[in-house]
């Protein structure tokens, strides 16, 4: 699988509606219950894309050493990762390249577990933590001003403008606005991206894009629903861009995970993320269970 084919795959859900960031439902990060890690960036979003499935994975080994069985016939999900391949060139030269990987994971919800140890995970409650919201909002330091009937970030003059609570159908919708613009103020502040102000550039409709999925993030780690409606315009840009460009939502991806995890560290959060390059033993390239 290469990034032209997982490319399709988003281009091919989202056109369906299955935005892969937005849920009308709080959920927790994907993760692997065996190393405790949670898969970033477009892992995270890959792993989204399979309805129905609850968000613990493993290798096809992994479930097996611990005991349970994949039930025959269940296909696996593909996990992507770069890893630094070194090469010898016939003049002696010593050069590094990237190289695409993947190896392949199972749900909890396609295992069998006769002696219930994964039972407390499949079991496990979601509940919006308020709390860490407002320490991860308030740790930033950004100039955040509240009134009026709008919310965005304003570049030239580095502040952020959120409505006041009472304008907002929930504390959740606030907190996710927040960390929308958050993420916004984050690009810049943070990572020293250049921010368009011009609404109809391709530069300002990917800014939205790097937001809309840092911003998921900040709330998977928060509890908090990611159903926000006031993006839409901007999905048939993100379509294009993404036939046109195979690095389009890997570059998305990355970057609102650079941008979710500062905000997160900064607020004395854990990172708990998978490395960007996983180790090769961990690869298992088993598809479908026998």
């Amino acid at each position: 699988m290469n990034r032209r084919e997982i490319t399709d795959r988003f281009i091919a859900a989202i056109a369906k509606g299955n935005v892969p960031w937005r849920q009308p439902f709080a959920k927790l990060p994907h993760r692997n219950p065996f190393t405790g890690t949670i898969y970033r960036g477009v892992n995270q979003l890959l792993l989204a894309l399979n309805d129905n499935t609850v968000p613990h994975w493993g290798t096809f080994n992994q479930w097996k050493n611990a005991g349970c069985n994949v039930r025959r016939g269940a296909k696996a999900t593909p996990v992507v990762f770069y890893t630094t391949v070194e090469k010898v060139k016939p003049s002696g030269e010593e050069i590094s390249y990237p190289l695409l990987r993947k190896y392949f994971v199972f749900h909890a919800g396609q295992i069998d577990d006769p002696q219930g140890k994964f039972k407390d995970i499949l079991e496990t409650k979601i509940e919006t933590n308020f709390e860490m919201a407002a320490r991860i909002i308030d740790s930033c330091g950004a100039d955040i001003r509240i009134g009026g009937n709008a919310a965005f970030f304003r570049p030239a003059d580095n502040f952020i403008r959120i409505p006041h609570s009472s304008q907002f159908h929930s504390e959740e919708a606030r907190l996710a606005t927040a960390f929308h613009e958050l993420a916004h103020w984050a690009a810049g502040n943070i990572l020293g991206h250049k921010i368009s102000e011009d609404a109809r550039s391709s530069e300002y409709a990917f800014a939205e894009l790097v937001a809309e999925i840092a911003a998921c993030f900040l709330c998977q780690a928060c509890g908090i629903p990611t159903d926000w409606e006031n993006h839409e315009g901007y999905i048939a840009d993100w379509l294009t861009a993404m036939k046109n460009d195979t690095a389009y939502i890997w570059t998305a991806s990355r970057d609102a995970a650079k941008i979710a995890d500062a905000i997160l560290q900064r607020a004395g959060v854990k990172n708990e993320s998978e490395p960007d390059d996983a180790p090769l033993w961990s690869i298992d390239t088993k598809a479908t269970a026998e």
